[in-house]
């Protein structure tokens, strides 16, 4: 069984200060990637930091990422075109004590995602009250025939 891995986002750092509460703000980090040789997907997810500016109230914070299917087309290139998901992450909570952090899922058998995949980040803020805070991360995906 022959794959590859791609790094789909360098270390980078996200802030949740504009977020409303108890929601998530999902971000393409890759789009329109092209999977049609590869039968298995796998989403590699590094927390590197965690920074509470200002803390919010109830459930922590928590990043996580997903993939979704996507079908671009050269007639409407403006348009995406891209189903709910089939690969969600575990979320990863806020913890000062915990990161590094590494979070790994695959698809469990041969999927059936179609000829191209998109790459969600995915940051929910505080559950009862916003607070500010900076998430550092990096995204790989490990693809597999």
């Amino acid at each position: 069984m022959s794959g590859t891995g791609l790094r789909v986002l360098e270390k980078s750092t996200f802030s949740g200060k504009n977020i409303v509460a108890n929601t998530t703000t999902t971000i393409p980090v890759a789009v329109n990637i092209d999977v049609s040789q590869y039968a298995y997907a796998g989403i590699v997810l590094r927390v590197h930091s965690w920074q509470i500016v200002t803390a919010g109230g109830g459930t922590l914070p928590s990043v996580s990422a997903s993939l979704a299917t996507s079908a671009p087309t050269p007639e409407d290139p403006a348009s995406v075109f891209r189903t709910s998901n089939f690969l969600n992450g575990t979320a990863v909570l806020y913890s000062a004590t915990f990161v590094p952090t590494l979070q790994f899922n695959s698809t469990s058998g041969a999927a059936t995602f179609g000829n191209f995949i998109d790459v969600l980040l995915n940051i929910t803020q505080y559950q009862t009250g916003s607070g500010d805070f900076n998430v550092a991360v990096s995204i790989d995906l490990a693809l597999k025939s």
